[in-house]
């Protein structure tokens, strides 16, 4: 909440009273400290490593539910994370994974409120993905 009230206004603040090419020299420069693609994919592997070696199911991913933690750790993830997570896998080619990450998306998807014109063409993808490699689980 801070960072959303705060930190926000003043981004804002600062972004409107700057030039267009200060502002794009500013991204320029500090643009190595945002995450890459690189490090997306890294943080996907490391994720479906986890998931394979704590046999974790993308429902105790998606709902921070852990088997060792004394408490919930409060912080849940949103559809479009679990569908990324998915899409990895299916690139992967490692359908069972994505069937599970897909299920996870679509039960997310049906139980909180996203903005329509997202739910309409998430939804479509996830179905998408999911007809798919239940498909080549199936084979």
């Amino acid at each position: 909440m801070y960072r959303k009230n705060v930190c926000f206004c003043q981004i804002l603040r600062t972004v409107i009273f700057l030039s267009s090419e200060t502002l794009l020299g500013l991204l320029d420069r500090y643009k190595a400290q945002f995450p890459n693609k690189e490090d997306m994919e890294g943080a996907v592997a490391a994720i479906h490593r986890l998931q394979d070696v704590y046999n974790l199911k993308p429902s105790d991913l998606a709902e921070s539910k852990f088997a060792h933690a004394e408490q919930d750790m409060g912080k849940t993830v949103s559809t479009m994370e679990l569908f990324t997570l998915g899409r990895a896998s299916y690139l992967a080619e490692d359908y069972q994974n994505c069937a599970q990450w897909m299920l996870e998306a679509l039960r997310l998807l049906d139980t909180r409120q996203p903005d329509a014109g997202e739910e309409v063409s998430l939804r479509a993808e996830i179905l998408d993905h999911l007809a798919y490699a239940e498909y080549k689980v199936s084979c």
